[in-house]
Formats: C-alpha cells, structure tokens, sequence
C-alpha cells in the first residue's frame, strides 16, 4: 500500500455513499512533509467494542460491508498477503486433521468468484458509532479490486478472535442475506489458516483496556470456525 493509492481512494469515495473521512491533503513523495504523508478529516465516534445489542451490532457492520463492496472505486488488484504454498499444519495444534483438510483444500483454486471493491482491512477497530450507527469507516490504505469474500473472511477471523464462533457466523448470514448470495466457504479458509496464537498480543494492544478478551479459548474458536467453513463445501 501506498500513499498514493490511498489518496486516490479517499477521492473517489468522496462523493459516494460512506462514512470515510475526507482527504485534505497528500504529499505522496515526502517533498512537503519529510516523508510520504496524508491529511484527512476527523470522523465523529468512537470504537463500539462491547455493543448493547450484539446482533444489531453485527448486523450494521454486515449492511456496511454490502454497501463498500458495491462502490465504484477503481484501485489496485488484489495480492494475497499469504504464501499459502508454504503452509503447514501447526505444531501447537490440536486438531491436525482440521489443519490438513485445510490445507488440502488450499492446494487448488477456488471456483469462480465476483470480483468488485475491497476494503482489505475491514474489520471492529476500523469502525467509528455515533448513536448507535456507523459514523465512520477507516483504514482505505490497502483497498483494491478482487474478490470481495476476503472482506468478509478477514472480518470473520476478527469476530471469532475477540468474541465467539456464533457472531463470526451470525456476520456471515446477515452478509449473505443483503448481498443475495452464499460467501466463499474456500476464502473463509484461506483467511483463517492465517491465524496464529501470537494474535492475542495484537489483539490486546489493540483493545486497550475497551473489553475483556478470552484468549485462553480463542484457538479453539477459530479452529471451530475453520471446522465450520470445511463442512460448507
């Protein structure tokens, strides 16, 4: 990712319909700023990490993703930041017959997917409430075109790490119900085999004292969703 692809995001989603915050001003090569830079608006809201209504929650965070994936936005292509030819099934796992259906599975190329808009990093701590809405939607540093189902996979992997199989697969749902048609059980694999136990240290530096987080079950969560996506095939 790159400055400058990042400006040009902020200038197309300008005039269409989401929270993003406005551009102000770039300086892609670090001539003005000493290094490559962006200014942008500051969004109303906060992190919503522990919602009152966890189902409308989710629910708002699946219309939202709907609504990013029908933009019209030109960008970059899609580049897989994993080398999935290099996996292996884990040493710390306990379940590595879940690991090498996976794995099995990721040898060949999914069928044919849509392809559209991609946010590439949409996920809890990217998104600003006010009221109880989405007031804002951050992070377009990454965004290109491809298939939109990494979204919602990289959403998914989030949702299980900090609270439950069920909201990870209640996103799912709400997703599929708006945009008319079943994810890619293939790229909910893809995303998941990513995971590594190390992601707690990210996950509480990212939460910040906001809401408690189970770190003791959150391998066993997501190796219960990636159960979940192998039986969808």
């Amino acid at each position: 990712p790159t400055i400058a692809s990042e400006t040009s995001t902020l200038v197309q989603l300008e005039d269409l319909n989401v929270p993003a915050p406005r551009l102000l001003g770039s300086d892609p090569s670090g001539d003005v700023a000493g290094r490559p830079a962006l200014v942008m608006t500051r969004l109303p809201g906060r992190l919503a990490l522990r919602p009152d209504d966890p189902l409308a929650w989710t629910r708002a965070l699946a219309e939202m993703l709907v609504a990013v994936h029908s933009l019209p936005v030109t960008a970059p292509p899609y580049e897989p930041w994993l080398d999935l030819a290099t996996l292996e099934v884990p040493a710390w796992t306990d379940r590595p017959d879940v690991w090498g259906a996976a794995l099995e599975l990721l040898a060949s190329l999914p069928s044919s997917e849509p392809e559209g808009f991609v946010h590439a990093d949409y996920q809890q701590f990217n998104m600003l409430w006010h009221r109880d809405r989405i007031s804002g939607v951050l992070d377009w540093t990454g965004s290109w075109v491809g298939p939109p189902d990494v979204d919602v996979a990289h959403a998914r992997l989030n949702l299980v790490c900090l609270y439950s199989v069920e909201c990870a697969e209640s996103f799912r749902r709400e997703y599929e119900a708006r945009a008319g048609r079943a994810t890619s059980p293939w790229r909910d694999v893809a995303e998941f085999v990513g995971y590594v136990p190390r992601f707690a240290q990210t996950l509480r530096h990212q939460i910040a004292g906001r809401m408690s987080l189970d770190i003791r079950g959150m391998t066993a969560r997501v190796e219960d969703l990636l159960r979940l996506a192998l039986d969808r095939l």
